[in-house]
């Protein structure tokens, strides 16, 4: 008498659900801005924020002001409504930042 045995291994194959931080960013929603810092006097610096992208943006943007790394400069940062893809010269807040505040750049971002 001949016995025969079959093992059958049964897998279940399980799709990992979307985490909210492997989804892809639709290139609509991407805001970027380009801001450079210009010193049109002694004392008097003024900042260019665009809008990259070719489109207008309405709202609120946070500006962040540096100087060069070691210098132990500190800037708050300031807050603007709206950029425009050709950008728009503002002068740089010395009464937030002190009077006799140079900063070398600065970085913007929504919000």
């Amino acid at each position: 008498m001949v016995t025969r045995s079959r093992v059958v291994y049964r897998v279940r194959y399980r799709k990992p659900r979307p985490v909210a931080s492997r989804q892809p960013v639709s290139p609509g929603t991407t805001v970027a801005f380009g801001c450079k810092v210009l010193q049109t006097s002694p004392g008097q610096e003024e900042f260019n924020l665009r809008r990259t992208g070719g489109t207008t943006y309405g709202g609120p943007i946070s500006v962040m002001f540096y100087d060069y790394a070691g210098s132990g400069d500190v800037f708050p940062p300031t807050s603007v409504q709206g950029a425009t893809p050709t950008g728009s010269w503002q002068p740089v807040p010395a009464a937030g930042i002190g009077a006799s505040a140079e900063p070398s750049g600065c970085i913007a971002n929504a919000g």
